[in-house]
């Protein structure tokens, strides 16, 4: 999207539809990995945020 993109008419879900989207994708500078892949690959699979 270009930076000048009207943005107000663009729904919570297909922002969060297009999130899932970046996430489940494989990067090449990530070895092929999704970010989200390597996001819990660096941080863990933390299941109680109190933990940290």
């Amino acid at each position: 999207m270009p930076g000048d993109t009207d943005l107000s008419n663009i729904t919570q879900q297909q922002l969060v539809d297009l999130a899932h989207h970046l996430n489940a994708q494989p990067c090449k500078c990530l070895g092929y990995k999704t970010p989200a892949e390597a996001f819990i690959a660096i941080c863990g699979n933390v299941a109680d945020p109190h933990t940290l």
